[in-house]
């Protein structure tokens, strides 16, 4: 008898213990793109709370925990794919990139532009325009820059020749503003306050518009089952009303 009620004593503090505990903890891959270095801006605020509270959120409605680790966006998206990370935030579905991650959303909208000198307004409305231009292209490794640039960029050698790496969207805005490189790919939110912020109204602005589309949440398909991505993507349906929408 005492046996057995020591036994269930061991079961209840066991139960007790451990009835909060989520049943998997998940690493969420955020890249500096997501979150720049600049901690006051208003932009990584915004993104990083609408981050924090939608995803997780989503992982609670399957008994999960998240850790979020910082890392480049190239390096992430290699992670995801091997199932180092299990999750990133504000990628675009391509053909590519869906043969490795389960895409949950859309969870929101980007509105990319090719970002410059205010000196090549007008007379750089396009890829071919600004490849007559000289100077270097600024990018962020992996990144996601629409169809337009991802065939401009097969179909001229010309283009892998003139590009500049960087990891950050601070990076990409110093590389230009400081004449390392012509033009570069931001955000349109992004380019709108920082313009503000560092006073480059009439030197720097939009030069034309690269891409607009929707961005998922990815679950790489190394650790994530196509069975709980059906039930991610019905579990975010059903909340996805709390965390509304840019306009495209």
């Amino acid at each position: 008898m005492l046996k057995c009620l020591s036994g269930v004593f061991c079961f209840l503090l066991t139960f007790f213990c451990y009835a909060d505990v989520p049943a998997c903890q998940l690493k969420a891959g955020i890249s500096a793109v997501t979150l720049d270095e600049s901690t006051e801006s208003k932009t990584r605020i915004s993104i990083a709370s609408y981050t924090q509270k939608s995803l997780t959120e989503l992982v609670k409605s399957i008994d999960c925990d998240l850790d979020f680790i910082e890392l480049p966006l190239g390096r992430a998206l290699r992670m995801l794919e091997s199932g180092a990370i299990d999750i990133m935030v504000f990628l675009t579905l391509t053909p590519e990139r869906s043969q490795h991650f389960h895409f949950i959303g859309p969870m929101n909208y980007e509105n990319v532009f090719v970002f410059g000198s205010n000196s090549l307004k007008g007379r750089v409305n396009n890829f071919s325009e600004l490849l007559r231009q000289p100077g270097g292209i600024a990018i962020i490794e992996g990144a996601y820059y629409g169809d337009d640039w991802a065939e401009f960029v097969k179909q001229d050698e010309r283009v892998k020749a003139r590009i500049i790496y960087a990891k950050s969207s601070v990076q990409l805005l110093n590389l230009v503003t400081t004449d390392r490189a012509i033009a570069t790919f931001l955000d349109g939110d992004y380019i709108d306050e920082h313009i503000e912020k560092y006073a480059l109204e009439g030197r720097y602005g939009r030069l034309f518009k690269a891409y607009s589309g929707p961005v998922y949440f990815a679950f790489s398909k190394a650790t994530i089952t196509q069975e709980v991505a059906d039930k991610l993507q019905k579990n975010w349906e059903a909340i996805m009303h709390k965390y509304p929408l840019a306009k495209e």
